[in-house]
């Protein structure tokens, strides 16, 4: 108690801890600084943390499960890449702001519920790549922009009013079976829904026709009303 920062590369691969405890008083995790702990079947996080950086937890196969405390802000690119233990359903809390890139990619056991806390205003390029979430995804208002290739889900897909660019392959492939677009969405970039098969019911009377379709954007859907 009382470190309020845990530096860059602090404790990368120390392969023999199997719990981590984070104080309260820690307001940042660096970069890499749990990276390759792979014996880590747990982690609690401090009520004071607010950043979380790049990197910080990657490849810790043996965690089960995470749970993120009220204060924090940004969870940094690649912060838990390929955490493949990671089961069960995943919250972003409220506080959150920023999801940095690959967040969560690879994390292939994550196949319950997604929840994305209501300040997000960004979600970075593949930061849900191959996990398999499913049920209904709601996008909160406060999200602006999504990134390329950004996740992996099947259920209902609403976009809302505040989302203006879909990047290139956001939702490429996933097994939706409806998606509706929010009226503020101006970019709907290169194959953004490519390959949805499982779309039944496809929304876009919000959109502006003034929007913007990237090659392939809505590509391979079958039969959508």
């Amino acid at each position: 108690d009382g470190i309020t920062e845990i530096g860059a590369h602090a404790f990368e691969a120390y392969p023999n801890v199997t719990s981590i405890v984070i104080p309260d008083s820690v307001t940042k995790i660096g970069e890499k600084a749990f990276n390759y702990c792979q014996g880590a079947t747990s982690i609690t996080l401090g009520s004071g943390l607010r950043e979380i950086g790049k990197t910080a937890f990657s490849d810790c196969d043996a965690l089960t499960t995470i749970s993120f405390p009220d204060k924090l802000e940004t969870i940094g690119e690649s912060a838990f890449l390929g955490c493949d233990s990671l089961s069960g359903n995943l919250l972003i809390p409220d506080s959150v702001k920023t999801i940095g890139g690959s967040a969560f990619a690879n994390d292939t056991n994550l196949t319950g519920t997604l929840t994305i806390g209501s300040s997000v205003a960004s979600i970075g390029n593949s930061a849900f790549s191959g996990c398999k979430f499913t049920g209904t995804l709601s996008i909160p208002d406060s999200v602006t922009s999504i990134g390329n290739s950004a996740g992996t889900y099947s259920g209902h897909l609403l976009i809302p009013d505040s989302v203006t660019t879909i990047g290139k392959t956001a939702f490429n492939g996933l097994q939706f079976s409806s998606i509706s677009l929010g009226k503020a969405v101006s970019t709907i970039s290169q194959s953004a829904f490519a390959n949805c098969t499982s779309i039944h019911s496809l929304d876009i009377t919000a959109v502006s026709s003034s929007v913007t379709y990237g090659d392939s954007a809505f590509h391979s859907l079958r039969n959508p009303n």
